[in-house]
């Protein structure tokens, strides 16, 4: 059960973070368009592609630790309030879990605070007084 839901929130990362990953493969595909342009050696770009992927390695796990951390210590805290604070009381609810959005969108987006992407994008209400 844990293994499920941690591949759900490994998925939920991944889809949050596919910008990331789109650009990096795009740089990564224009490289190899010089590189094969100007008729130059394969090894240096086999030599970028290998830091890339280990740097790419590093910023995604530890990106994926600290927003699992999040998440699960938001977990905690919803097992925590009292029955009419949790997420079946609707009128309870929107006041607490309410988030502006300072974005593009420029509205108020409500999030439910188990849902990853709230707790990687806010951290833990918990910890930060809200």
């Amino acid at each position: 059960m844990e293994e499920i839901r941690g591949m759900r929130l490994w998925q939920a990362y991944l889809r949050k973070r596919r910008g990331d990953l789109v650009g990096a493969a795009a740089f990564l595909g224009l490289f190899a368009a010089v590189m094969w342009l100007y008729r130059l050696p394969w090894e240096p770009f086999f030599y970028a592609a290998l830091l890339g992927a280990f740097s790419a390695l590093a910023y995604f796990g530890l990106g994926f630790l600290r927003c699992a951390r999040h998440v699960y210590r938001a977990d905690g805290l919803r097992e925590t309030l009292p029955p009419n604070q949790r997420e079946g009381n609707q009128q309870a609810r929107a006041p607490l879990a309410t988030v502006g959005s300072g974005g593009s969108r420029g509205g108020a987006l409500e999030h439910s605070v188990s849902e990853p992407g709230l707790a990687c994008r806010v951290g833990n209400p918990a910890a930060n007084g809200k």
